[in-house]
């Protein structure tokens, strides 16, 4: 029996784990395999993104089985959580019947990505590469992308470029919106989140970008599934994308720019957790923490794990990951194993000094490198938008 497990890159850079490579493959896909096991074959895609939603492409790509492979049943999707959907389908290769658990991700530059894993679960290869497979899928699919893969180092003097003249500015925005909602996926009762940008000449964007010299006529052309209209109806903004009926965006909240030079003093975080069938599963914490002296240090951490097969061939692997590194094991009935990695770089590129002003938010870290992004906040300072993401304060 294979096993075919399908997961997206969530834009996040890709590292080859050790002891695997990549070799010659189809010119659609990178193809990787560790030295000492050719029939384990890891799968790595990029795709360009339509502009719609990640459910509507989700939904029609996992009717494409992977190469060599057959689909003998419907494919089930579950609806994006914080911008990952999943799913599961039977496909029958020339191995036998094998199981396929997805995940797919959206990136930041529109384009989606995803990996396909095929491996045997009783072979012996499974048990020595299982740990680095988990350990690639994790970074892959849930560390940030300054995890993934070692940054340029800026120089001292690096900054900000100018903002573009096309960018949009704090007058061209009429309101940003948070909005939430429950839904039931695989992992049982969740919260699925979104912001939308909305524009004094009447457009909304769906997500409201990481980066803020955003130029909104580029997305538009780029990205138009992305984009409908608004209309205040009293105090409340309702939506239309696709052109569908204007509706009130679920729990509803109107986000506000923080003031000029303002100071936070505390830590906001988010987290969020998936189980993916075949008891595999992943959770990871994000998050910032911000002085009143202007200072910030951000964090991350985060972990994933599964099992396959029963009994004596049963297989569980594991790992973990933070701001200095990961750590995986696997282990079976007779056999055990680890390994661990530390991240390239250190505090210099995770901590500086921050200045709010309107829907702006710029980063000056330690190592020198400089960023400017979305910023919103609400009344009470309970929440805060950094780095594309809805934050709490603890």
């Amino acid at each position: 029996m294979v096993s075919s497990v399908v997961l997206l890159a969530a834009g996040a850079a890709a590292f080859t784990p050790a002891g695997w490579s990549q070799v010659k493959g189809p010119p659609a896909y990178a193809v990787y395999r560790p030295a000492d096991a050719p029939r384990v074959e890891l799968r790595l895609h990029v795709e360009p993104g339509d502009g719609g939603d990640i459910d509507a492409w989700f939904r029609r790509r996992i009717q494409r089985a992977p190469d060599a492979t057959t689909l003998t049943s419907k494919p089930a999707s579950e609806p994006a959580h914080r911008g990952v959907t999943s799913g599961m389908a039977m496909v029958k290769s020339d191995f036998g019947a094998s199981l396929v658990i997805t995940l797919a991700c959206a990136g930041q530059d529109g384009r989606n990505r995803y990996a396909e894993l095929l491996t045997a679960p009783s072979d012996p290869a499974l048990k020595a590469h299982v740990g680095s497979a988990t350990e690639l899928i994790v970074y892959a699919c849930f560390a940030p992308a300054a995890s993934t893969a070692p940054a340029a180092k800026p120089t001292p003097t690096q900054a900000a470029a100018p903002p573009s003249a096309s960018a949009v500015k704090d007058g061209d925005i009429e309101a940003v919106l948070y909005s939430w909602s429950q839904i039931y996926g695989i992992g049982g009762l969740q919260m699925n989140e979104t912001t939308y940008l909305l524009l004094k000449d009447g457009s909304v964007r769906r997500d409201l970008p990481v980066e803020r010299d955003f130029d909104a006529a580029a997305s538009k052309a780029r990205e138009a599934g992305q984009w409908g209209r608004w209309r205040k109806s009293g105090a409340t903004y309702q939506l239309a994308f696709g052109g569908g009926a204007f509706e009130t965006p679920p729990g509803a909240l109107v986000r506000l720019p923080g003031r000029s030079g303002e100071a936070l003093a505390g830590s906001y975080k988010t987290s969020s957790s998936y189980q993916i069938g075949g008891g595999a599963g992943a959770w990871s914490v994000r998050g910032v923490s911000f002085t009143a002296d202007g200072r910030f240090s951000a964090f991350n951490t985060g972990g994933a794990g599964g099992s396959v097969g029963m009994g004596d061939s049963r297989v569980v692997a594991n790992t973990v990951y933070d701001d200095e590194g990961s750590a995986g094991g696997v282990s079976g009935s007779n056999f055990g194993g680890g390994s661990s990695r530390r991240t390239p770089g250190g505090a210099a590129d995770r901590q500086g000094t921050y200045r709010i002003d309107g829907y702006t938010l710029t980063l000056r870290y330690d190592s020198g490198r400089v960023e400017r992004g979305f910023f919103y906040t609400d009344a009470a300072r309970r929440s805060v938008f950094f780095r594309g993401a809805d934050l709490m304060k603890n």
